[in-house]
């Protein structure tokens, strides 16, 4: 779960809509065609299982949707899950594969930040040397 780190929307908006082949504008319009549905149950989704909010948070900071809506955008995923539905299942593995390199990116800014603050130091110790090899390492 996440608690305390700000899930950045935008991001998990594009890559619902990429995954479903439609368009943020189409997510956020409200439109019923399937593909603009099946994205913002995969937004929705994705705060669902990876956060504390409640039902009305999760709508505010997404597409505005009552919590009745939400449930029952659940309730159908779990559905298409269950009978293994192709487009919904695609989507979804496409969707959280996007979503976890992008959180790789972050954390491997995150460290070369990091070696760019320990080399800016004029005096490296051996300790930060050998740190920056090791995140050099898994960088790789």
């Amino acid at each position: 779960m996440i608690h305390d780190i700000e899930i950045d929307i935008d991001f998990l908006k594009e890559c619902a809509a990429i995954a479903s082949n439609c368009t943020v504008k189409q997510m956020n319009n409200r439109s019923r065609v399937r593909e603009a549905v099946l994205g913002r149950n995969l937004c929705t989704r994705y705060f669902r299982d990876n956060t504390d909010l409640s039902l009305n948070k999760i709508s505010q900071k997404t597409f505005g949707q009552n919590h009745d809506t939400l449930t029952h955008a659940f309730r159908k995923m779990d559905d298409y899950q269950k009978y293994n539905d192709s487009i919904f299942m695609n989507a979804k593995r496409e969707f959280e594969s996007m979503i976890e390199m992008g959180e790789l990116q972050i954390v491997y800014e995150a460290k070369l930040n990091c070696i760019i603050d320990v080399l800016s130091k004029r005096e490296a110790s051996f300790k930060d040397l050998k740190l920056i090899n090791k995140v050099l390492a898994i960088l790789k």
